[in-house]
């Protein structure tokens, strides 16, 4: 419970005076006051947010992306290009990347 300093607590109402009791006791009585604590909310870039952060990958997921990384290299060398779209799993980025198998 706040207080303004240029005020006293002693010359609050005796209703406001009682919410310091009920918000000491925490009591869940249904005859208790209810008291809600109502935060200042500010802006957040969405890459701060748990769900959009980076993480880390498992040392599968590293040997996944290498060998892809390699297929792509010598289909390049080969000419071929990318024109094979598959689903990238598990990778902090959206949409799909090109992935060729090896020419025989």
């Amino acid at each position: 419970l706040m207080c303004p300093s240029n005020q006293s607590w002693d010359s609050l109402p005796p209703e406001s005076q009682a919410l310091k009791k009920a918000f000491l006791t925490c009591s869940s009585d249904p005859e208790a006051p209810i008291i809600v604590f109502i935060s200042k909310m500010f802006p957040l870039e969405r890459k701060c947010l748990p769900q959009n952060r980076p993480r880390i990958l498992t040392a599968e997921e590293i040997a996944q992306r290498r060998e892809q990384a390699r297929l792509r290299h010598a289909n390049q060398i080969a000419g071929l290009g990318d024109n094979i779209s598959q689903p990238v799993e598990g990778g902090g980025g959206e949409g799909e990347r090109s992935v060729n198998p090896p020419a025989p």
